[in-house]
């Protein structure tokens, strides 16, 4: 069975940063688009992104 990928839209917060470390602890792949770039979370891919267009900035 293939691990499941998961993207989360302002993911860094405090509510985020709980829904990650749980998807993470389950198994999947977890690409969080934030503002703050300094988030940690060990397992998390942290994609900068700012709501307001569609360029992928890494």
């Amino acid at each position: 069975m293939s691990k499941r990928k998961l993207i989360l839209a302002g993911g860094a917060g405090f509510l985020g940063q709980a829904l990650s470390r749980h998807f993470v602890r389950a198994g999947s792949d977890v690409v969080v688009l934030t503002r703050r770039t300094k988030a940690d979370c060990r397992g998390v891919r942290y994609t900068e992104w700012d709501g307001m267009n569609v360029e992928h900035r890494t």
